[in-house]
């Protein structure tokens, strides 16, 4: 690829970048679980805490909770039949 090519690149690349709000920035980040200091500027320490968070073992449900989550469900009606 030649310079022109790369430079064209580079202009398109920087005109998407303009158009993109921070508000869909951070949308997308907090959606995806993505760190908005890696994917906006690069930061290497925002992609390692990403991957960390990512491999964490989520939190296990306490007993208390499990007993809510039980009467929850158990207070559902069930579905009406559909004709």
């Amino acid at each position: 690829m030649g310079d022109g090519a790369s430079s064209e690149i580079l202009k398109t690349q920087q005109r998407c970048i303009r158009r993109l709000s921070t508000t869909h920035a951070m949308a997308f980040c907090e959606k995806h679980k993505i760190s908005m200091d890696w994917l906006l500027c690069g930061d290497l320490q925002g992609l390692r805490r990403m991957t960390q968070e990512a491999k964490a073992k989520p939190p296990e449900m306490t007993k208390a909770q499990r007993k809510e989550v039980t009467q929850l469900f158990l207070a559902l009606s069930p579905p009406s039949a559909v004709p």
